[in-house]
């Protein structure tokens, strides 16, 4: 139970750093994001620091706000609350587990299966697999994500 506490704390703390850095980001970068099969989209987003007491996080791809949804590397998140991820390229599926969730994302689709059940993505906002710098991550909603794994998410409109 302490050990839950702390990675909840560790990831509100996360998400809180996020809403302010990336109210306060300047920084734009051109993205191609995969949708679905063999097809992609070039978009250019805010990026958005990812810091955890103080230190600066660095991931592969920068976290980004997309359609109005902040998209995170699906290891970053996955690690932060404990789960295990694996990935169908085949489905083109990402799968999220822990001992009592499981969801899977297909990549361009606007809903996800949790626990078996079909569920719709806030703002049709899929998974995407995105390319940027030569590198390549699957990157998912934040908030989406967070929340069915249980960590409460908390947003400052004005900040």
């Amino acid at each position: 139970m302490k050990r839950f506490a702390a990675v909840l704390l560790l990831i509100l703390t996360a998400v809180a750093l996020l809403a302010v850095t990336a109210s306060a980001a300047t920084t734009t970068t051109a993205l191609s994001v995969r949708t679905g099969p063999g097809q992609f989209e070039t978009v250019t987003v805010n990026t958005a620091s990812l810091e955890v007491d103080g230190q600066l996080l660095q991931t592969d791809v920068p976290a980004f706000v997309y359609r109005s949804r902040t998209m995170v590397p699906i290891r970053f998140i996955s690690d932060a609350l404990g789960a295990n991820v694996e990935w169908n390229q085949d489905a083109l599926q990402a799968t999220i587990t822990t001992t009592d969730k499981t969801i899977v994302l297909t990549i361009g689709s606007a809903t996800a299966l949790v626990n078996g059940q079909s569920v719709e993505l806030p703002d049709g906002v899929p998974a995407g697999v995105v390319k940027w710098d030569g590198k390549e991550s699957t990157m998912v909603p934040l908030r989406f994500v967070s929340e069915q794994l249980g960590a409460e998410v908390a947003w400052d409109g004005g900040t």
